[in-house]
């Protein structure tokens, strides 16, 4: 009898998260604020406002081309400083999923704006896919890829460098190349797609 509880107990388990992970979670939409205050920030920099857009997996289960379009929106109406996109634009092999090329997915994400650029990097699911197509759609629209890179970015007095490292689980990261030309003493916003990265960044 004990035994036919846990077994029925497993399997109603098993189907509410399939209910969560199919359908519940992403037909969802939701934005979270955060505030970040750091010590060794530019106090010149404190009002940044950053968006971070990660996993979008355009064409999982509920998650085609028109969700997209209301995820730009919805970023746009924020009026950012600063748009992050840290990987996993496509999907590769997902169930229920219709999969969507780059191109369309490249030519919304052009539309997003920020008055301090948007910045990519690749998550795992697009290398499984092929970076090089994904590259090539992000170039054609003009989004700047930060690939184990840096750039430095100046609003005003407010100054600091962007870095994007590339994915941990592809074996395609490089901290030290994404961070050489970073002067020491310079205040520095890393992302990635996958944030285990970041226990072996020593700055």
């Amino acid at each position: 009898m004990k035994f036919k509880i846990l077994l029925l107990s497993l399997v109603l388990i098993i189907f509410v998260l399939g209910i969560w992970a199919f359908w519940l979670e992403p037909s969802s939409f939701i934005t979270t604020k955060t505030n970040i205050k750091l010590s060794s920030w530019p106090e010149k920099c404190d009002n940044l406002k950053i968006v971070v857009l990660s996993d979008l997996h355009v064409g999982s289960p509920h998650n085609g081309i028109d969700n997209l379009v209301k995820v730009v929106e919805a970023t746009n109406t924020i009026h950012p400083d600063l748009i992050l996109l840290a990987g996993d634009f496509v999907i590769h092999e997902v169930i229920g999923g219709t999969f969507v090329e780059p191109k369309p997915i490249a030519h919304e994400l052009k539309k997003l704006s920020a008055k301090l650029g948007v910045y990519a990097v690749l998550g795992n699911h697009d290398w499984w896919y092929s970076a090089t197509r994904i590259k090539k759609a992000f170039q054609q629209e003009g989004i700047s890829l930060l690939e184990n890179a840096a750039v430095p970015i100046q609003d005003g007095s407010c100054a600091f460098w962007l870095a994007g490292i590339g994915d941990y689980w592809m074996g395609q990261h490089n901290i030290f190349r994404a961070l050489k030309s970073v002067p020491d003493t310079a205040p520095v916003i890393a992302f990635t797609h996958n944030p285990d990265i970041f226990l072996r960044v020593n700055r």
